[in-house]
């Protein structure tokens, strides 16, 4: 579509009023113009009634897109350096090349070459307003489920870059763990051209004499194409579990990332505490719905802003963070639980319980019992996985308390862990109680030290099929050193030892058992003979500890 000439001039005169405006001695009359952002690569011009839209950025074929309105009716147009005279009741027009101004309503005359009074137009400005940034954050999570010995995976990562306008271009974060629960094995980028420039591990003094591990890691991108310009994840990093006597619960925790632009601006992120389970989940604080360690307004809104989802939604996957109970949907039991946690008065949610003795010898076999307390009196059946240090014991057997009260219905069962179906024959008179006893042995040969047992994953159902996630307990035995010469593990040595050692008198290492019988041949000869008889003897006769083996 083509302009006709006036329209042309008349966006001409604009564009110029605009450019010629700050240079000019004499005020800006008639041409005043109003410029002020009009969306991303464009500028909106103004004068009076009219108005240009200029794209100024090119589009992806290279031509500019140029939007153009016309002047209103009765607005006047640039002549050709004379004067215009005036119509009834219009203001007048510049003179000799100077922009006139509207009069007060009459009309003004025209070559007497005075400029006109200024009008009472105010010049456009440009709207320089920058979009809202958002915060960055950095996550650390990890949904891998361990067993003692075994290796577990954190992942970490940054939210809300996408949201802002500087890159990504270095980080040093700063980890916090529980070195008697954890050791830390490597780290490893999961993004391309991003590189680990360097890492360290130390140790510094934590609440209650205890001592932390502190994991430093420097990370760096391999120039401008390799900077993080998007919210995801960023490095997988590698834990071990370890044997412990104390508690079993360890945490990992981000204590710091620092993060850098191209320039050289630093800006200290927000950190995300995890909580690892022993042998189990690495799990959040619960109430912790945005995952910052640490329960506060933040997670309510969170909550507040779920309300009404249930499991049945279509984009439940969304919402399922704020289902702080784990009942399948967000109601206000989850609003008034985190409130309780803000304020540190909310009751105990449901979990599992695992008691028993604490201290065994080699070849003991012991009991633990399984429960689960504060539980719904509605439940109907549960699904519970238990993880053992399986280089240390031995699972044997189980047993209802009251088969009347609760079964197993099904099992299944691999070194280190059993996975068992149980179901309630009748609605629970109690929130808590004992359920199921467990039978383990120590292993003949396992060492002095310590080996864990523990509920890795708890799923329990009502009569409706509604599924509530329970969390999981966790069991220390410690293993005490076996007096040489005791073998049938009494904790003394005695004429019962030498009756089990010549049960086996004769046996070698050419025997299919000798793996089981080698710790009656004392002096490691691999056969079981008169030698060995008489070291034991000489143990049952000395003073502990007056006799070598």
């Amino acid at each position: 579509m083509r302009m006709n000439t006036g329209k042309k001039i008349a966006v001409v005169a604009i564009l110029l009023a605009v450019i010629a405006g700050p240079f000019m001695q004499q005020p800006v009359a008639r041409a005043q113009a109003e410029v002020v952002a009009s969306g991303a690569g464009a500028v909106k011009l103004q004068a009076g009634g009219s108005s240009v839209v200029v794209a100024n950025e090119q589009s992806q074929t290279g031509t500019e897109n140029v939007e153009l309105e016309a002047p209103e009716v009765g607005q006047p147009a640039p002549g050709d350096g004379e004067p215009r005279t005036p119509g009834d009741g219009e203001p007048g027009t510049p003179g000799d090349g100077e922009p006139g101004t509207p009069g007060d309503g009459e009309p003004g005359t025209p070559g007497d070459r005075q400029p006109g009074t200024p009008g009472s137009g105010q010049p456009g400005t440009v709207d320089d307003t920058q979009p809202t940034q958002q915060d960055v954050r950095a996550f650390l999570y990890s949904n891998d489920t361990i067993s003692i010995g075994n290796s577990v995976s954190t992942t970490y990562g940054l939210s809300g870059v996408a949201g802002n306008s500087q890159r990504v271009f270095a980080q040093v974060l700063t980890i916090g763990y529980d070195t008697d629960q954890l050791e830390f094995t490597g780290v490893e980028p999961l993004k391309d051209g991003l590189r680990i420039v360097s890492q360290s591990v130390s140790t510094r003094s934590a609440a209650d004499n205890e001592r932390q591990g502190i994991v430093r890691i420097v990370v760096a991108s391999e120039g401008a194409e390799h900077a993080i310009v998007d919210d995801g994840s960023l490095l997988a990093l590698h834990w071990r579990g370890k044997v412990s006597s104390g508690t079993a619960s360890s945490a990992a925790v981000l204590l710091e990332s620092v993060i850098s632009d191209s320039e050289g601006d630093e800006l200290i992120v927000s950190g995300a505490a995890s909580r690892m389970a022993k042998n189990g989940a690495l799990k959040k604080l619960r109430g912790d719905v945005n995952g910052d360690g640490k329960v506060t307004i933040g997670d309510l809104g969170i909550v507040s802003a779920a309300l009404g989802k249930t499991s049945a939604d279509p984009d439940w996957a969304n919402y399922a963070r704020a289902d702080v109970n784990r009942d399948g949907k967000v109601d206000e039991a989850d609003l008034n639980l985190v409130a309780r946690l803000i304020l540190g008065e909310a009751e105990h949610l449901p979990e599992a319980l695992l008691t028993g003795t604490n201290k065994v010898r080699a070849s003991d076999v012991f009991d633990l019992i399984y429960g689960i307390s504060e539980l719904p009196a509605n439940i109907i059946a549960q699904d519970m996985t238990l993880v053992y240090d399986a280089e240390k014991l031995e699972f044997i057997a189980f047993e209802s308390v009251d088969d009347e009260v609760f079964s197993i219905i099904a099992s299944e069962e691999k070194p280190g862990e059993i996975r068992f179906l149980g179901i309630h024959h009748q609605e629970l008179q109690h929130p808590s109680g004992d359920l199921m006893k467990l039978r383990f042995k120590v292993k003949a040969d396992a060492p002095a030290g310590s080996a864990t047992i523990a509920v890795t994953v708890l799923i329990a159902a009502d009569g409706e099929g509604n599924e509530l996630e329970i969390d999981g307990a966790s069991h220390d035995i410690q293993i005490e050193a076996k007096l040489a010469g005791d073998l049938n593990g009494d904790g003394k040595i005695s004429i019962g030892d030498l009756a089990l050692l010549m049960k086996y008198y004769g046996k070698t290492s050419a025997d299919a058992d000798w793996e089981s019988l080698k710790q009656y041949d004392f002096n490691s000869d691999n056969v079981i003979d008169i030698k060995d008889l008489a070291i034991l003897a000489a143990l049952i006769t000395s003073p502990p500890g007056g006799v070598e083996p």
